[in-house]
């Protein structure tokens, strides 16, 4: 696993491919963490945070009607 860098300006992001997961994974923030900035960029999603994007996985299998979810 990376460890998270932050810009210059302060900023975290993270840049998600459309999937299931993806969609899953908005939802989940959208109640943890709404303060999130979340922008369609067509085939991706582009996320911003002041300091921080931390995403539960255990909650996003939830989202997802108890999927497994792997990171790759």
């Amino acid at each position: 696993m990376s460890t998270p860098t932050k810009a210059a300006n302060g900023k975290v992001a993270m840049v998600l491919m459309k999937s299931e997961e993806a969609d899953a994974t908005i939802d989940v923030l959208a109640v943890d963490q709404p303060d999130v900035k979340v922008v369609d960029e067509g085939p991706y999603w582009y996320l911003e945070h002041p300091s921080e994007i931390r995403v539960n996985m255990a909650r996003v299998s939830q989202e997802m009607g108890g999927k497994d979810i792997t990171i790759g």
